[in-house]
């Protein structure tokens, strides 16, 4: 994937933000690098790598249900 940001002045900082969906779990690794036409004083700088754990969630889920009772017969109530 490449992101144009166009020029940013000396120090300043800029977000790209990415979203996945993983199919498997494990360690997800992630590199990023800049690349710059002018002259880079420590070039070392411009890359990074992040390691992300992908865990397993529970295959599970809720299902409610209802369920019809027929009404009783009628009775007939007696106060004694």
């Amino acid at each position: 994937m490449r992101c144009e940001l166009g020029d940013l002045p000396n120090g300043s900082a800029a977000t790209v933000s990415i979203v996945v969906t993983p199919f498997r779990t494990g360690l997800l690794t992630n590199r990023a690098r800049v690349d710059a036409a002018a002259y880079e004083v420590n070039p070392a700088d411009n890359a990074v790598t992040l390691q992300t754990p992908v865990i397993a969630l529970a295959d599970a889920w809720v299902q409610r249900q209802a369920i019809t009772v027929p009404p009783a017969a009628p009775r007939s109530l007696t106060r004694p």
